[in-house]
């Protein structure tokens, strides 16, 4: 068995653009630098907790900063893999209600994007391929951290367990900022908790 940690960045500094999720100089906001202390300071105490392989990232600041920071108590290689960046949402302004509307259309058109943008099935399929590729790098028994994003982990997480109790598939962005979700693999995907933030608390 292999378990895939997966750790959402720490907060981004703010911005209404709608093209914000290609835009990899938003680094994190003071928020951001808490939350990821409290997950730093979580790990420190935490590190004997599994048998940790390599820490995996983005190549979005946001997540190397998370990633590094978390590694300074694994002291494992930090790889990081573009593929598992967040998803696109569109090349054009957009106002909120806009926003909206093409979000709906996404969530229930996978094969639908808007100008510019990655459908929901495009960014899950180079997610995917960069999960299997983790997983090939991976001994048995061994805990891979992936540090990536809020919108691409939800929808790779709803192709995984669509009957799952909970709507990954819903246009609400439901992964929380530096949560923990940790999946085992043998033959197949498991999921073993999602979501948890007991270090923030």
């Amino acid at each position: 068995m292999k378990r895939i940690l997966l750790i959402r960045q720490g907060n981004k500094t703010s911005t209404n653009s709608t093209i914000s999720s290609k835009r990899k100089d938003l680094v994190m906001s003071e928020l951001g630098k808490s939350q990821v202390r409290s997950l730093t300071k979580y790990f420190s105490e935490n590190k004997k907790m599994y048998l940790w392989s390599e820490v995996f990232c983005s190549d979005y600041p946001r997540a190397v900063s998370t990633a590094i920071s978390i590694n300074s108590y694994l002291q494992k290689k930090i790889t990081i893999i573009e593929g598992l960046g967040e998803r696109y949402f569109c090349d054009q302004e957009l106002t909120e209600n806009e926003s909206f509307i093409e979000l709906k259309k996404m969530q229930e058109n996978w094969g639908y994007a808007p100008s510019g943008g990655e459908t929901l099935s495009e960014c899950v399929d180079r997610f995917e391929t960069s999960i299997n590729l983790i997983l090939s790098k991976t001994d048995e028994g061994r805990t891979a951290v992936i540090v990536s994003h809020g919108r691409i982990m939800q929808a790779f997480l709803h192709c995984l367990f669509p009957r799952y109790q909970i709507n990954f598939n819903s246009y609400q962005l439901i992964i929380k900022e530096t949560s923990l979700t940790s999946l085992l693999y043998s033959d197949r995907f498991e999921l073993e908790y999602f979501n948890r933030t007991d270090h923030l608390r």
